[in-house]
Parts: C-alpha cells; sequence; structure tokens
C-alpha cells in the first residue's frame, strides 16, 4: 500500500495536459522555497508556482506554464530500504511511465560517489499523447530518509533544462534534524498504517522481497 500511496502522489506531476506547450526557455531567475513542514529548502525558477495543496501532507507540487514544466516533490522515511539505488529509481520510474509508449530510458547515475543518491531519465509518449521527460532525482541525505524530486517538461526541450535542474536539485539543503523529521511524519505515518492494516477481506498485504544486486 506504501508504494501505491506514494505514486499516486508523484503521479500527479504528470497530469499537467495543456501546459506542455509554450514558448522557448529562457534564463532563470532563482528563488529560495523553503518547506518548514518538511525541512527542506532548494532554488526554483521564479516561473514555478506553488500549488499549496500538497504541503501539509509533506509533498509539494510546482507548475510553470511558461516555460512549461512541472516539479513535484515528497518526503518519505523508510518504506524502501530493501532496494538498492538502481532499483529503487528503476521501479519508480517504471511505474511512473506505465501508460506511456515510446518508453525509453535515457540516462541513470549516481549523484555522488559513497551516498544512495540517484538520477534517473526517461521518456515517452504519456496517456494523452505528449512527449514528455520525466527526470528524477532520489536524495537521501540522512539514512532512511529519501526525498523525491520529479521534474517533467516537455521533451523536445528537454536539453535546456540541464543547467536549470541541476542548480535546483544540487541546492536541495535539509533543515531539521532527523529525530524533528520522524516527529513530523510519525502521525502521517502511523495514521496510513491504520488505515492499511487491513485491506479488503482483512488479509495484511504480503511483504514483498527483493534481492540486492551490485549497483
Amino acid at each position: 500500500m506504501r508504494k501505491q500511496y506514494l505514486l499516486s502522489v508523484l503521479i500527479m506531476a504528470l497530469c499537467i495536459g495543456g501546459i506542455l506547450s509554450g514558448c522557448g526557455k529562457k534564463d532563470a531567475n532563482f528563488i529560495t522555497y523553503q518547506n518548514e513542514q518538511s525541512g527542506y529548502t532548494l532554488e526554483v525558477p521564479d516561473t514555478f508556482v506553488n500549488q499549496n495543496q500538497l504541503e501539509e501532507k509533506n509533498q509539494v507540487l510546482f507548475v510553470s506554464e511558461n516555460p512549461p514544466a512541472s516539479l513535484n516533490i515528497m518526503m518519505e522515511v523508510g518504506g524502501y530500504n530493501y532496494y538498492t539505488p538502481q532499483e529503487l529509481a528503476e521501479e519508480m520510474m517504471n511505474r511512473l511511465t506505465a501508460d506511456f509508449t515510446e518508453k525509453k530510458e535515457v540516462n541513470t547515475q549516481r549523484i555522488a560517489k559513497g551516498t544512495y543518491d540517484i538520477r534517473i531519465v526517461y521518456s515517452g509518449k504519456n496517456a494523452a499523447g505528449d512527449d514528455v521527460t520525466l527526470d528524477l532525482v532520489i536524495l537521501e541525505p540522512i539514512s532512511g530518509v529519501h526525498y523525491y524530486l520529479l521534474l517533467t517538461v516537455p521533451s523536445k526541450g528537454y536539453g535546456d533544462w540541464d543547467k536549470d535542474w541541476q542548480t535546483m536539485f544540487r541546492s536541495f539543503k535539509v533543515t531539521k534534524t532527523e529525530d524533528e523529521i520522524y516527529q513530523v511524519l510519525r502521525p502521517n505515518e502511523e495514521e496510513k498504517t491504520e488505515s492499511d492494516g487491513q485491506p479488503d477481506g482483512g488479509q495484511a498485504e504480503e511483504t514483498e522481497q527483493n534481492p540486492d544486486i551490485n549497483s
């Protein structure tokens, strides 16, 4: 259930329909976004409008109409510790692009040697027929605490975003301690556990087992 919950949030970033067309990208003017609830800051272009409705759930969605793009950020404690970074990135991206056609993996790279952090890029046609590129960065600044940063842009202009996207995710900084983050998430995790504890039919969900692979 945890996996479906997380993916249902990230998939919101794909539902940007008509904004996937617009003028060419210009040099970005960056502003600092601070999320006090989830305890982090990062630089975002001033064209990115915060949709607000997700912030209290440890998620945030930004949408830019011109140039067209969306940015979704979510924090999660635990949940995928049995995956290697490569497995987690591929699992998330395969599910995010499950209804894509002409799907292909563009790039996968470890962001910093010796860390969990990873970046994976897929492109394809979404359900609406738009050619889009998804660039997912998974950060683990604190052991067991994952931050998912998903940029969705038209494939035609994806190359113009690389510099600004690197500015965004490399500017990411955690502003809370590990204990403070767990205090923020614990009520949500307990609520989710209660709702997921007895699926329909009263049978507990079977835990997935995934063998580790060397990344």
